[in-house]
């Protein structure tokens, strides 16, 4: 049986439930309405049925659903680890509703990276904190300061985020001094020591260390591409 309800953070997925909603009926719930259910929210898309759960709540749209809940999002780097995860209020995004797998680049002050703001590839899920999610509902969990976001569609997620949002900067080789131009999202690498690589498109077979000066002329065309940090 096809489900009547779609998540409201990922309407494109087929994870789908029946909802028995007539207990909503009086109170005005339609085609359209958004439940709670599950530590998650719900937007309807058919008539009620014999459903497989009761929903919990009902809302007007999926913002207030998320907001009277004290949603928070998640947010998954696609090619750094992080000590801890990274969360953000959900009123931060300003009644934008992040969408499970899309790939975003966004821009944020970070308390553990030193200081300055941050931008990084990657991935937002909107959680309902709630017992046995592993997600503790306490604010404590914010310590991050979202600055920006945007959105990409790209035909590998990561790869291209990444490739489309690159600023230049300039790393000195460790033994020789010869300044190349790297490709970073950010100044969180400025004075680290990273190996990387040159050559066009980032094939070059030669690899060599690097200490990361700082900004380059954006009008300087990146020759090195990174590989790791030290």
């Amino acid at each position: 049986m096809a489900g009547n309800s779609y998540l409201c953070n990922y309407p494109q997925s087929n994870k789908v439930v029946n909802f028995d909603y007539s207990q909503f009926i009086p109170s005005g719930a339609t085609i359209g309405s958004v439940l709670l259910a599950g530590g998650a929210c719900w937007t309807i898309t058919g008539a009620t049925v014999p459903g497989e759960r009761i929903p919990e709540a009902l809302y007007n749209n999926c913002y207030d659903c998320y907001v009277s809940n004290n949603a928070i999002v998640q947010f998954t780097p696609c090619f750094f680890n992080t000590e801890r995860p990274i969360y953000f209020n959900f009123t931060d995004f300003e009644g934008f509703i992040p969408q499970a797998n899309t790939t975003y680049n966004i821009s944020f002050v970070s308390p553990i990276f030193g200081e300055g703001i941050l931008n990084a590839c990657g991935f937002l899920n909107v959680i309902i904190p709630k017992e046995g999610n592993l997600i503790p509902p306490t604010a404590t969990l914010i310590e991050y300061s979202l600055t920006g976001y945007t959105k990409g569609v790209y035909p590998d997620p990561c790869k291209s985020c990444v490739e489309n949002n690159l600023i230049p900067y300039e790393v000195s080789r460790c033994f020789t001094g010869e300044s190349d131009i790297i490709g970073l999202l950010d100044g969180s690498l400025v004075n680290h020591t990273i190996t990387y690589t040159v050559g066009a498109g980032g094939t070059g077979s030669t690899r060599y260390c690097g200490l990361v000066k700082g900004r380059a002329q954006l009008t300087n065309p990146i020759t090195a591409f990174f590989v790791s940090d030290y």
